[in-house]
């Protein structure tokens, strides 16, 4: 293990304590009004399990069986969407007491006494439980999101096509068969001419693929044109890419690695590699340029699929119609949208430049917790006249 890996684990693994602690700290609080201090003691340790059972999970997965592993994925998930909420109220109430006492202001009685404090208490909790409730059934019911776009075309040839793309399924531990069943259901009723995915299909561990014969699902969808993928930084991050890509086809999915195509005589489809995949190929992927010098020309219009849409830039520099791109989940829970507004030209929807577009999905599924707040899992439809 490289030492920097390391230095960020650790150094990660200590702030996740510390804002567990805070967290902790707090409901110790408000815990000693209403049990004993053996119960306090009991709090503690069952605390401090619910907070590592994802990352024991994590070292102990291959030496538990797969029903706890998946217990203590699922638990321990949630846990950490639970954690924001938690921390985010914990902080806004330690700010109003900070600002109170600068101003020399008291609390009133009814919050400071003891039962305002356990009321406090049960308040935060049934906020945080609302939120969780209302993110998980969320994120189990994805949306239609539906652009029109016209595709310039060099010849006569005129027509309609429907293009469905599906980006960060995660099917793993957590995202299992039935999400992906409903998926593939949804798919066929709507018919699309062409399947795309754009990347993170499989959540690191290709196992649970495997175990549960998901590629049956992938291989009874057949649209006339086919299914395409490009991979995600999870597909690199459980080391199993060269399986997950054997497997996706067998699925009948052609993984598009830093090549292209030519579909129905009409428009190259281009794949990238994952931004971050050099990390772990120890080769840097190729530029778009290259790509689309060995497979297209100056006749067809390209669409190009890139997981993250960070470079943009360079397809526009490079003529690329249209580049498709997930990665962003929207953020996946409040508040976080506002930073992958900041980190993306474009964290969600589609964007126009000089008549070339980039569309960025929110993802299918979710990564972690199976909660999503301020923003929803989709499919996207392209219907592209040319």
């Amino acid at each position: 293990m490289k030492w920097n890996v390391l230095v960020i684990g650790l150094t990660l693994f200590s702030v996740y304590t510390l804002i567990n602690y805070y967290i902790g700290h707090r409901g110790a609080t408000i815990m000693r009004l209403m049990v004993s201090s053996r119960g306090i003691l009991l709090y503690w340790i069952l605390f401090w399990i619910v907070v590592n059972l994802y990352i024991g999970a994590r070292f102990l997965h291959g030496y538990i069986p797969a029903p706890v592993d998946r217990w203590m994925i699922h638990v321990g998930s949630y846990w950490m969407a639970a954690m924001i909420y938690f921390l985010m109220i914990i902080l806004a109430v330690d700010a109003l007491r900070f600002l109170f006492r600068i101003m020399s202001l008291e609390w009133p009685g009814w919050i400071t006494s003891d039962s305002g404090i356990r009321n406090l208490g049960i308040t935060m909790l049934m906020i945080v439980m609302t939120f969780l409730f209302i993110g998980s059934i969320n994120a189990r019911h994805p949306r239609i999101t539906r652009y029109q776009l016209h595709m310039p075309v060099e010849s006569e040839r005129r027509g309609e096509m429907t293009v469905a793309l599906v980006s960060d399924i995660h099917l793993g531990t957590i995202i299992r068969t039935s999400h992906l069943e409903k998926l593939v259901n949804k798919l066929n009723q709507i018919d699309p001419e062409i399947i795309l995915f754009a990347g993170d299909i499989i959540d690191e561990n290709v196992n649970h693929f495997i175990d549960e014969n998901m590629d049956e699902w992938f291989l009874r969808l057949d649209p006339p044109l086919g299914k395409y993928a490009v991979l995600g930084n999870h597909e690199y991050f459980g080391g199993h890419t060269d399986k997950i890509v054997h497997h996706l086809e067998t699925s009948n999915i052609r993984v598009l690695r830093d090549e292209g195509l030519l579909v129905d005589n009409l428009f190259y489809l281009a794949g990238r590699e994952d931004l971050l995949s050099s990390r772990y190929t120890g080769q840097e992927r190729r530029s778009v340029k290259q790509i689309l010098e060995q497979t297209a020309d100056d006749q067809k219009p390209v669409i190009l699929m890139d997981h993250q849409p960070k470079t943009w830039d360079e397809a526009i520099t490079n003529g690329v119609w249209l580049q498709l791109s997930g990665h962003t989940h929207r953020g996946q829970f409040f508040p976080f949208g506002f930073i992958t507004e900041k980190l993306f030209p474009e964290d969600w929807g589609i964007k126009e430049q000089n008549g070339q577009y980039l569309v960025v999905s929110s993802g299918y599924g979710t990564w972690g917790p199976p909660v999503r707040l301020g923003n929803h899992p989709e499919i996207v439809l392209l219907q592209i006249n040319y």
